[in-house]
C-alpha cells in the first residue's frame, strides 16, 4: 500500500497508475494500471497543490504545469486529427462513389446524379447545361407553372405586372403580379395602370374587376345600356358618331347635341368632325343629309357630277389615282391620267389615257 501523497509529490513515470477524486486526497488507495485520467479531474486538482515553500516545492509545480500543458494540448491535437481524418476519409469515399454517375443525356453537364434535383441549390451546377441543378436553384414558385415559358424567370413574382407571355394563364398571370388582391378573378390585366386611374375603361368595366375598381361607377350610373369600344371617348369634348352618338350614350354625352341640331339625326357618320374642315370626304358625308360634308363638296360635286369615290379630294392631286378614278365621270381623275401635260410624253400604263398632246 502506497501511503499518502498530493499528485504534484508523485514520480512522473506513476502519473497514470493513480487516479483521485477531491474526496480521495489523504486516502491510501491503489489504482489498477491503465485507468484514463478524466482532464477535467487535472485541472480541478491542480488547482490546490500542496502549500510548501522551498526550491523543490517550486521546481515541482513548474513541472506539473508544463506536464498538463502537455498532456491538454496533446489530447486536443489527436481529437482532431481524428475529426479531420474521418471527414477526409467520407469526401474520398464520396467522390470515389459519383465520379461516374453524371447525366449522360446532356454531355455538357457532368454532375453526380444525387446532386441534381435533390431539393438544394448547388451553385456549381446553376447552369443551362444541367437546367439549374435540375430546378433546385431556381425559384420555389417555378414548379407551380411547369408549361409557363419566358426569358426571365426573375420578373415573376417582382411585385410588378409584366406583359404577355408572363401575364397568363400558364404563368399564373405573372405569379400573381398581375392579379388584384380584392378581385382574384380580374385577369388578363395588359394595362395594370389603368385601373383605378380614374378613367373609366371599357375593358375592365367588369363584375369581376369591380368595374375598373370603381373608375367606371359613374358610367354605368348615367349611361347603363351604353356599350362602345372606348369609354373614354364619351363626353372628351368632340362628337364622336356610330354607336356614341345614340341615345343610350347621351349621345356621345353630350359632345354631339349641336351637331345634330345643325345636320339632324339621319346625318349619323363615324367622324361627324370630317364635316366642313375644308376638304371633300365621299361616301356618306357627300349626301344632302349631311350638306355635302358640310358645304367641303359643293364645288367638287358641280365640277364633277355623277363622279361617286370614297376620296374626292383626290381628283386633280397631279397623281393618277387609278381605274375608279379614271373615268369619264371624273374627267380621267381630274386630269391626272391624261399623259405627262408638260412634256408631251404619251405613257401607255393602263393607268394612263394615250392621248396626243
Amino acid at each position: 500500500m502506497r501511503s499518502k501523497q498530493y499528485i504534484n509529490n508523485l514520480p512522473s513515470n506513476d502519473w497514470f497508475n493513480f487516479t483521485t477524486t477531491d474526496n480521495d486526497v489523504g486516502k491510501d488507495e491503489t489504482v489498477p494500471p491503465a485507468v484514463s485520467m478524466n482532464l477535467s479531474h487535472l485541472i480541478r486538482k491542480s488547482a490546490s497543490p500542496p502549500q510548501e515553500e522551498g526550491e523543490e516545492t517550486h521546481l515541482m509545480n513548474q513541472k506539473w504545469t508544463w506536464k498538463r500543458i502537455f498532456i491538454t494540448a496533446s489530447i486536443t491535437l489527436a481529437l482532431v486529427g481524428t475529426l479531420i481524418g474521418g471527414i477526409m476519409a467520407g469526401l474520398s469515399s464520396r467522390t470515389n462513389h459519383y465520379d461516374h454517375q453524371t447525366i449522360h443525356n446532356n454531355s455538357k453537364c457532368q454532375a453526380p446524379i444525387s446532386y441534381l434535383g435533390n431539393g438544394k441549390c448547388d451553385l456549381m451546377y446553376n447552369t443551362t447545361e444541367c437546367n439549374f441543378d435540375h430546378g433546385d436553384c431556381l425559384p420555389s414558385f417555378i414548379p407551380k407553372y411547369p408549361n409557363c415559358t419566358v426569358d426571365n424567370w426573375s420578373w415573376i413574382q417582382d411585385n410588378y405586372c409584366d406583359g404577355y407571355p408572363y401575364n397568363s394563364l400558364e404563368c399564373g398571370y405573372d405569379g400573381g403580379d398581375c392579379r388584384i388582391k380584392d378581385y382574384p378573378h380580374c385577369i388578363n390585366i395588359e394595362e395594370f395602370d389603368w385601373l383605378g386611374d380614374g378613367q373609366c375603361d371599357e375593358k375592365y368595366n367588369t363584375l369581376e374587376c369591380g368595374y375598373d375598381l370603381g373608375d367606371c361607377s359613374e358610367f354605368n350610373a348615367l349611361y347603363p345600356d351604353c356599350t362602345v369600344d372606348n369609354v373614354r371617348l364619351v363626353g372628351d369634348g368632340y362628337c364622336n358618331g356610330g354607336a356614341f352618338n345614340v341615345e343610350e350614350c347621351g349621345f356621345d354625352g353630350g359632345d354631339c347635341l349641336e351637331f345634330n341640331q345643325k345636320y339632324g339625326s339621319d346625318c349619323n357618320i363615324e367622324f361627324p368632325y370630317f364635316l366642313a374642315d375644308d376638304e371633300c370626304d365621299g361616301g356618306a358625308y357627300n349626301t344632302i343629309e349631311c350638306n355635302y360634308d358640310g358645304g367641303d363638296c359643293i364645288e367638287f360635286n358641280t365640277q364633277y357630277r355623277n363622279c361617286i369615290v370614297d376620296n374626292p379630294y383626290l381628283v386633280g392631286n397631279d397623281v393618277c389615282d387609278g381605274p375608279l378614278y379614271n373615268t369619264t365621270e371624273c374627267k380621267f381623275d381630274g386630269g391626272d391620267c391624261i399623259g405627262d401635260v408638260n412634256t408631251g410624253v404619251v405613257d401607255d400604263d393602263d393607268n394612263f389615257n394615250d392621248v396626243a398632246v
